[in-house]
């Protein structure tokens, strides 16, 4: 339903960028899609060590990030202020 949905929004112009949190390479295809059509915001994975190659294939570097950093990098900017 999430593809059927995004691709809709797509097309009938109400998505700018879409962000998805996913390890699953069932989303390759609309991943690609939003890829190709300069929609994809970020691809964030809960587990980036754990995601679908899938995913790393078809998503650029600059908009893969792994959750676990994220979260990581947050906190630790907190305990430093």
């Amino acid at each position: 339903m999430l593809v059927l949905e995004t691709m809709k929004d797509y097309y009938e112009g109400n998505l700018e960028k879409a962000f998805l949190v996913t390890n699953d390479g069932d989303f390759d295809v609309l991943v690609s899609f939003l890829v190709e059509h300069n929609s994809l915001g970020r691809l964030i994975c809960p587990d980036l060590k754990r995601a679908s190659r899938l995913l790393k294939k078809v998503t650029p570097q600059q908009k893969l990030f792994d959750l676990k950093r994220v979260i990581h990098s947050i906190t630790k900017k907190d305990k430093n202020s």
